[in-house]
């Protein structure tokens, strides 16, 4: 009995911890314009004009500037699937892109593993400016949704 308490208790401070590394707070990149949510016990790597990395024990968002051809909504997830391949991110064949749009932006997102790693890529679209960014969220076990709820937070600040 004493060794069951034990074991739940570790879990409930586990499962508390992870939580805690997990909670999202708003964050501004300004380069582009962009407001989403980050974990709030991040350090932010990078914020440059191209590119922006905040990195915690359990997931590293990064995001980077689009430099490919001209996007429209038609193409986005023929584009997706290309970059995913290129970054080296390995997905089901039966794994559908997801479509989004709101807030100033459009895109398009899917989910894969890369090196062993559980990762959500999206490319995102303003629908004012045309300018377009690839998000990669890479999490650990168990925190598929809020890898999914830091992609559904962005949008275009006013």
């Amino acid at each position: 009995m004493k060794k069951l308490f034990l074991t739940a208790l570790v879990a409930m401070f586990t499962f508390i911890g992870v939580q805690a590394q997990t909670a999202l707070v708003p964050y501004k990149w300004d380069a582009f314009g962009l407001k989403f949510k980050v974990p709030e016990s991040s350090d932010i790597l990078e914020s440059s004009n191209e590119r922006f990395v905040v990195d915690n024990p359990n997931l590293r968002v990064e995001i980077q500037s689009y430099n490919g051809p001209a996007l429209d909504s038609d193409d986005m997830s023929t584009v997706l699937l290309a970059w995913a391949e290129d970054a080296g991110i390995s997905y089901n064949e039966s794994t559908e892109v997801q479509s989004f749009s709101g807030s100033g932006l459009e895109g398009v997102s899917i989910e894969g593993d890369r090196s062993g790693d559980q990762v959500a890529v999206a490319i995102m679209i303003s629908t004012k400016s045309n300018i377009a960014v690839v998000v990669s969220v890479i999490y650990g076990t168990g925190l598929e949704q809020v890898a999914n709820d830091i992609i559904n937070s962005f949008s275009m600040s006013k």
